[in-house]
């Protein structure tokens, strides 16, 4: 029983900080620090279209290092299926603490299908 117990305590902690988890709620932000130059906040929105679902990505990208940065990430989100879909966001370059606001579309997925998202520079 108490092997049970631990086991259980240790993978309701594990946490991968690179792949932040997805909340049941899609529309509440969640934040994330890639490599500790970017401070992410961002929702998801499923919009309805005529022939499929889009899931839609709302990103507030902050400039968290000491020197300018061009704001150029590879975004990648897993269905339950392990299906991927991918996104770019090239934006212009950003001063320390400066924001950038931005949205980015993954077509053919409802976002209460997304079960992780990984963000690269």
């Amino acid at each position: 029983m108490k092997i049970l117990f631990v086991f259980f305590l240790l993978v309701s902690c594990s946490k991968d900080i690179k792949v932040p988890f997805i909340s049941k709620d899609p529309a509440k932000p969640i934040n994330v620090i890639i490599e500790n130059e970017f401070d992410i906040t961002y929702s998801l929105l499923t919009l309805a279209r005529q022939n499929n679902d889009a899931c839609q990505m709302s990103l507030e990208i902050k400039n968290i290092s000491k020197e300018e940065k061009r704001n150029s990430l590879s975004i990648e989100a897993f269905s339950f299926a392990d299906k991927k879909y991918e996104a770019f966001v090239v934006e212009k370059r950003s001063k320390p603490n400066e924001v950038v606001n931005s949205n980015v579309q993954f077509n053919g997925i409802n976002c209460g299908d997304v079960r992780k998202i990984n963000f690269y520079k």
